[in-house]
């Protein structure tokens, strides 16, 4: 079954951009007939871990210490190799300043 990843930064709120990737990516889900997960990166609020698993199928987090903030290097290491692992067949990331 296909799987789709939204993927959000946990150092920022469910903004416009990131309502935007998760809707695309529950249209591109739905539309490949698989399931919709989110990729949260970095520590998050534990209410918007729970707002993510409301509007996907799953949510994984890639928490460290080292993705306390935006470190563009460590933070593209860490979406590598969570999807990596997770082999999803596509990713998506919001057109914003991350």
């Amino acid at each position: 079954m296909p799987n789709v990843i939204s993927c959000m930064f946990g150092w920022s709120a469910i903004d416009r951009a990131a309502v935007g990737v998760l809707g695309a990516g529950q249209r591109l889900a739905k539309e490949l007939g698989g399931k919709h997960g989110v990729l949260l990166v970095g520590a998050a609020k534990e209410s918007i871990v729970a707002e993510l698993a409301n509007l996907a199928d799953f949510v994984h987090i890639a928490d460290h210490p080292l993705l306390a903030g935006y470190q563009c290097e460590t933070t593209l290491t860490a979406l590598a190799l969570a999807c990596g692992s997770l082999q999803p067949h596509a990713v998506l990331l919001g057109n914003d300043t991350y």
